[in-house]
């Protein structure tokens, strides 16, 4: 693959006019142009008069692809190794593993558990971002504060309510599968190449909703209203989990109708953002 970057697009492109322009730029045959992907684009505006997009492709093509890039001359043409991200599992876990938190590290972390097979259960202290939502606007119109469903906790972590902004790592081989991953669970495409990529509050609802029906149809369980608050351990390894979970939610005190649970597990995953201090501290 050939990675061409910082080339000048009309912002009326098209595929077709990518393929010319990454022929003439590599200084062959436009048939040899097999695929064009775009890898980022951003709008650059610095003069009013003539707004283009700033854009990186990559491309394959017929031939040789290192003795083309070495032959070009052109600065920004060089080429790109994908490593395509894979689950790798050596042995199937003892018991199923438990992921606290239901931000977009414990939503992932879960899914490529359920992916690898071992039965995830999914511990969210918040709501379901639908329920969520609702105690949101609440608290924006009248003040009342959900300690456990708010801006910070509940389905689709912090970020849901901040017009889900992805900040990723360029180089990191993770990248493509986690934003490839959102567009098929209903991200716009465009987050796979904009420069600044954010999904939008409204579409993001949806996206964590289709990945949490892939965990549970991969046999893992979801479990929101449900605070984790001890973890036990024997000679030093983790055995389980115990939490408080409220199965009733309207008209009900947190204090009351809690439920003790504990969870047999050997192998937790802790996505608990930066605003879990009880969770923390304890």
């Amino acid at each position: 693959m050939i990675r061409i970057a910082n080339l000048v697009i009309p912002l009326t492109y098209n595929e077709e006019m990518l393929k010319i322009i990454a022929a003439k730029h590599l200084q062959i045959e436009h048939h040899r142009i097999l695929q064009v992907r775009i890898d980022k684009r951003a709008v650059n505006a610095l003069n009013k008069a003539d707004i283009f997009f700033d854009l990186s492709l990559l491309v394959h093509i017929s031939g040789d692809e290192n003795e083309v890039a070495s032959a070009n001359k052109r600065k920004g043409v060089s080429t790109e190794i994908e490593i395509p991200y894979c689950i790798v599992k050596n042995k199937a876990l003892k018991m199923r593993p438990v992921v606290v938190g239901c931000g977009p590290s414990g939503l992932f972390a879960a899914l490529i558990l359920a992916q690898a097979g071992e039965r995830p259960i999914l511990l969210e202290r918040g709501l379901d971002v639908d329920a969520r939502t609702q105690k949101v606007n609440a608290f924006w119109h009248s003040g009342i504060l959900d300690t456990r469903t708010n801006v910070q906790f509940g389905e689709g972590g912090a970020g849901a309510f901040s017009d889900g902004k992805l900040k990723i790592g360029k180089k990191n081989p993770r990248k493509m599968m986690i934003l490839n991953e959102l567009v098929a669970s209903g991200a716009p495409e465009e987050i796979l190449y904009l420069d600044k990529p954010h999904i939008g509050t409204d579409r993001l609802k949806d996206t964590v909703k289709t990945i949490r029906k892939k965990i549970i149809g991969l046999g893992g369980e979801v479990h929101f209203n449900a605070l984790v608050t001890d973890f036990l351990f024997q000679n030093k390894q983790i055995t389980g989990v115990r939490y408080f979970e409220n199965k009733r939610i309207t008209g009900v005190r947190y204090s009351e109708n809690n439920v003790m649970c504990e969870l047999e597990t050997d192998n937790v995953v802790l996505a608990i953002g930066h605003s879990a201090r009880d969770t923390l501290v304890n």
